[in-house]
């Protein structure tokens, strides 16, 4: 016989010493082991109601303006809560160990209101974190390493949405850095999730702009969220707009094809690129405290890109060309996602999620060249390819806490399909394509020891189905385990370990076989004999934090059996660019990065990052090592109503397969002004004294194509734009529970070339 929990609240009012509501106010409950149960906020009458069997329980009071409270009770009735103003100056607060709390599964950040304030939006002020890095191009890094997912609210979002957030809206950053084995699947090495205050009522508006007008270039976004009872809607409109004008691809090539040599030297001209992209994001919540979370979002995304590279060529008997090479990409992206969430009591909490996504892909790719002194076309060829993918992505898990940690269970399947009609020079379309199913079966167990030592371990099994052009199948089972251990020597050192052995499977793009034209008799094409390969990933790791100093560091190592990556083949046509399982690469890297305040004020502080890679591949008839070292460099000064930031990175060298890719150096310098509160308007130089953004790469002797290849994009060189940035709320901003599982298929199915 079952017998129902009799749940009693734990109920109170938080008030100022002379007897006013505080709202806001962040009230955790914990067991008497510390171990985290819920947390609410305060209403506007500063009344909280926690509905929890758990007694004796631990309770903290929260909020940006009061000095912080804890106690242990084990009534029901809490009565008034008198929170003390805060004893210091806010302008001094940084991420100290009392801001970080640590969990088995995530550390927790809080950063106040002043020190999200000194920076033009909020994505810029996650930089407050140790070792998480926002690049020139606003996307995140974490310890030196990419693969970083962000979320708001367990919903998957983006870095443009998370700039438009009001600041004064935000209750907690988590940071996993180690992902839980649903992501294993995508290979993410950290998750970023931010939360938003709740039971608050009313509505916000973020808006947040960077343009320039020469060249004509544009980051825009705006966020509305209004709630209403037990309802939540939210808006996002996302621009990207980029018109350059001094795009120059300049090209070294030697190769050699059915006996004819193609020797040629081809300097880029001054070229036309252009991009657009337009997203819409349309979400509905609707949930009951402690019972229930209904989600629906949906999602339109139009974009284009049109690249035309001119060149002079010159090949080696002295004749000249001009060639133009041509890519246009339109793209219509959809997706709805529906997601349920039913929690039967302290213990136990099962979801749902399914996410349907789709792809409408467009891409002409040609190349031409035409002779200087007759203008005689001495070389035409085209491809178009048309690509419909649909895809389905279902997902549900099962959790249950303990006394001794929290297990959950869960099974994930993607399913998507891809049909493309491609149409080449001189032959009649064909249609090709391509069904992959991947079924994962996953569970985590974590859990800590007296708070000192905190463990995790997960286990997945994946089965991966591969039909490809309806003639060529694959299917094989894999095995992904991870385990990781985490020790607190004192509140602000900790050690840590990790290892995981991770399953990656080929995309639809990479399978299909989409040519891009490069050159005479040279494309890049996916190639459909593709198979799955695995990672055995590494990592050691250590933090160090005082008041004005943090210190951490990272060593890792990669190994990965079978590794995709870039390879040359001889074509039935041409010679192809693709994709290849070699027989092994292998990465080491150390990543350590300072962030220290010179002064106590917390005006000035520089953050130091510095990377040191080892990167080796084994071909099937080639091996090549590569060294190499990269560098970060910040500093924020914030004074009064005044800011700047200062950013630089090194160029540093990357292997992938029989490529050698030179990353670019970059910087900026930006100052900003706080006219209002939530308000902040800047002006911004962008790769200041360089001649041009310059990126490049260059192919291994043993490879069938010799080339040397640098793209130049001289508009971007001291670039000068503007920034505004403006977050008000009409009422109070709420965010319900948060969604535990965010899905969407990322991949168009149309291969394009990496530049």
């Amino acid at each position: 016989m079952l017998f129902p929990v009799l749940l009693i609240a734990q109920r109170g009012r938080v008030i100022t010493p002379d007897k006013k509501p505080i709202a806001e106010v962040v009230v955790m409950l914990s067991k008497a082991d510390s171990t985290f149960v819920k947390s609410v906020a305060t209403d506007t009458d500063g009344r909280f109601d926690l509905m929890s069997d758990v007694r004796p329980y631990l309770l903290s009071f929260d909020h940006s303006e009061y000095a912080p409270k804890s106690m242990r009770a084990e009534v029901n009735d809490l009565g008034d809560i008198v929170l003390d103003d805060r004893a210091y100056n806010l302008r001094e607060l940084v991420v100290s160990p009392k801001d970080m709390e640590q969990f088995a599964t995530h550390k927790s950040y809080h950063l106040s209101e002043e020190q999200m304030g000194r920076y033009p939006d909020f994505l810029h002020a996650l930089s407050e974190i140790p070792m998480l890095l926002v690049g020139i191009d606003n996307k995140l890094s974490y310890m030196g390493m990419g693969s970083v997912k962000i979320l708001l609210n367990g919903v998957s979002s983006t870095e443009s949405e998370i700039a438009a957030l009001n600041p004064r809206d935000i209750a907690e950053i988590k940071v996993y850095d180690t992902p839980p084995a649903r992501f294993a699947d995508i290979g993410l090495t950290c998750i970023i999730d931010v939360i938003t205050k709740k039971n608050i009522t009313g509505g916000s508006v973020g808006i947040n702009l960077r343009d320039a007008f020469i060249p004509v270039y544009g980051e825009n976004t705006v966020g509305v969220s209004y709630n209403h009872g037990k309802s939540r809607w939210s808006f996002n409109y996302n621009n990207t707009i980029r018109r350059i004008k001094k795009y120059r691809l300049s090209q070294r090539l030697a190769y050699k094809f059915e006996g004819k040599e193609y020797i040629k030297e081809k300097e880029g001209i001054d070229s036309p690129f252009d991009r657009d992209e337009n997203s819409f994001r349309l979400g509905y919540m609707n949930s009951r405290h402690k019972s229930y979370q209904f989600n629906v979002t949906g999602y339109a995304a139009i974009s284009r890109q049109s690249d035309n590279h001119f060149q002079n060529v010159l090949y080696f008997n002295g004749e000249t060309f001009l060639s133009q090479t041509k890519s246009n990409n339109s793209q219509k992206n959809y997706y709805l996602d529906i997601y349920y969430n039913r929690e039967f009591d302290e213990h136990n909490e099962a979801l749902v999620s399914i996410t349907g996504t789709y792809y409408d892909s467009h891409l002409l790719s040609a190349y031409s060249e035409i002779e200087h002194n007759t203008s005689r076309e001495y070389f035409r060829n085209y491809s178009y390819i048309t690509s419909r993918k649909p895809s389905l992505i279902a997902e549900t898990q099962y959790s249950h806490s303990m006394k001794i940690g929290t297990i959950s269970l869960g099974v994930k399947d993607y399913l998507q399909y891809n049909l493309q009609n491609i149409t080449t020079d001189g032959s009649a379309g064909r249609e090709s394509y391509t069904l992959s199913n991947r079924m994962n079966v996953f569970g985590d167990f974590d859990g800590h020891l007296n708070k000192k030592l905190y463990y995790k371990a997960s286990l997945g099994i994946e089965h991966s189905y591969f039909v490809v052009e309806g003639t060529k199948t694959f299917s094989s089972f894999y095995l992904y385990p991870r385990i990781s251990l985490r020790y607190l020597f004192a509140q602000n050192l900790q050690l840590f370990a990790f290892y995981r052995l991770n399953t990656a499977s080929p995309t639809v793009s990479m399978l299909s076989q989409t040519p891009i034209w490069i050159d005479n008799k040279y494309i890049y094409q996916g190639n459909p004999d593709l198979k799955p390969y695995q990672t055995h990933y590494l990592l050691f790791g250590t933090y160090y934090y005082l008041p004005q100093f943090t210190f951490a560091m990272n060593l890792i190592y990669y190994n990965s059996p079978n590794d995709i990556l870039p390879y040359f083949v001889k074509g039935d046509n041409t010679i192809v660019q693709t994709y290849a399982n070699m027989k092994k690469s292998e990465r080491y890297e150390a990543v350590a990065e300072i962030l220290w305040y010179p002064f106590k004020s917390k005006i000035l502080s520089f953050t130091l990052t510095g990377m040191l890679y080892k990167y080796n591949v084994v071909g099937y008839d080639y091996n090549w090592t590569q060294n190499s070292a990269r560098f970060f460099f910040e500093t924020h000064i914030n004074w009064k109503k005044f800011g700047i930031d200062l950013f630089y990175q090194t160029t540093s060298k990357m292997i992938s397969g029989q490529l050698l890719r030179k990353m670019p150096r970059a910087a900026y310098a930006e100052l900003h002004y706080r006219p209002l509160k939530g308000m902040t308007t800047g002006i911004g130089w962008r790769y200041p004294f360089f001649y041009a953004y310059e990126e490049g790469k260059e192919t291994h002797p043993s490879a069938l194509v010799q080339s040397f290849t640098t793209i130049q994009t001289r508009d971007y060189s001291n670039m000068i734009y503007i920034r505004f940035v403006y977050n008000f709320s009409f009422g109070r901003n709420v965010q319900a529970p948060q969604k535990k599982i965010d899905n969407k298929d990322t991949d168009s199915g149309i291969l394009l070339e990496q530049k």
